[in-house]
């Protein structure tokens, strides 16, 4: 198994909502690390550990990785436009 790698983990050793979060961030970590196609696609496929986390319990919610730094680069990329926008005139 490598690090990092949620797909595999076999679902029956995932029972704890902590032990989830723990292996969410750890996968981020790994595939940030790698390439950012794969980040992309990690982060894009979100629904598959929201369903992991209902499985465990209704009231288990995870504090997703990617939406913090998609939200950093979004607002990067806005405030770079907005400057350039501004020293252009």
């Amino acid at each position: 198994m490598e690090v990092g790698n949620l797909t595999a983990i076999p679902p029956q050793w995932i029972q704890d909502c902590n032990f989830l979060q723990f292996e969410v961030e750890n996968a981020y970590e790994f595939v940030k690390n790698k390439s950012e196609t794969e980040l992309q696609v990690f982060c894009a496929d979100d629904g598959r550990f929201e369903k992991m986390a209902k499985k465990i319990n209704e009231e288990c919610t995870l504090d997703w990785p990617c939406g913090n730094a998609n939200s950093i680069g979004i607002s990067i990329t806005v405030l770079t436009i907005l400057l350039l926008i501004l020293f252009t005139k």
